[in-house]
């Protein structure tokens, strides 16, 4: 039994805070072999967790059969990072993941098997050959940024009609956009033009928004103006109800 005791001028207080045991060298054996077997089912049970092409996951603690096992992972920094994530290179790569696994005080290293790091290159040209877009839009589309390890930024040659984040504002007849992708994977990148036409909003949209922008002032001395046109191409009929 481990005791702690406090003292203060003449105060005195004491806490049991635990107890030791101590084992034989019997015991001692057993914990271990006991230790060893458990690590030795995770490691033949345990399957490297992958997502997609962008990384696997390195979990530094994992519960088995009830208890925790600290988990070490020995990788090629070269090629995968601390936490996982894979550094796309110019050409594709298998690599070994091991692991040192402990619990208590028993470890073991262990080997995963390889993993597969596709190149840069092939990433990109299979994201721009999957990626489409619609040819035609009167609503504002959602632009990724971000596919399978491959990063991407847009750039539209009308920004006042489509945005480079893909909001779509008013246009009175059909009117072509370019929008340009660039692709971005390690030391690659690659670009690619989109030509999406940009159509009027639906009548029920317009009507929405112009009636937005219609405003009275609740209190009147004089003469107020009554458009009859107004914005997204739309008419405006008044009618009082004290003529």
């Amino acid at each position: 039994t481990v005791t702690l005791k406090a003292l203060l001028g003449d105060s005195q207080k004491e806490k049991v805070v635990g107890k030791i045991v101590s084992l034989s060298s019997d015991e001692m054996k057993q914990d271990q072999k006991l230790a060893e077997e458990m690590i030795e089912r995770f490691a033949q049970s345990y399957k490297l967790e992958k997502a997609g092409d962008e990384k696997i996951i390195l979990r530094k603690e994992v519960p088995f059969e009830g208890k925790w096992l600290a988990i070490k992972w020995i990788v090629d920094k070269k090629v995968i990072k601390e936490d996982g994530t894979f550094k796309h290179g110019t050409t594709t790569q298998e690599t070994e993941v091991k692991a040192e696994i402990t619990y208590k005080d028993y470890s073991k290293t262990y080997s995963f098997g390889n993993v597969t790091v596709r190149s840069s290159v092939e990433l990109v040209n299979e994201v721009m050959a999957n990626l489409t877009l619609p040819t035609e839009i009167n609503e504002d589309i959602e632009l990724p940024e971000f596919i399978n390890g491959v990063s991407i930024s847009w750039f539209s040659e009308e920004s006042d009609v489509l945005t480079d984040e893909g909001k779509c504002y008013y246009v009175s007849s059909d009117t072509n956009v370019v929008l340009t992708a660039l692709f971005s994977c390690g030391s690659t990148d690659m670009d690619k033009e989109y030509t999406i036409v940009v159509k009027p909003f639906k009548d029920e949209r317009r009507l929405e928004l112009a009636l937005e922008t219609i405003e009275l002032p609740l209190v009147i001395s004089g003469n107020v103006e009554l458009k009859e046109e107004y914005e997204y191409d739309t008419k405006a009929t008044w009618t009082s109800s004290r003529e």
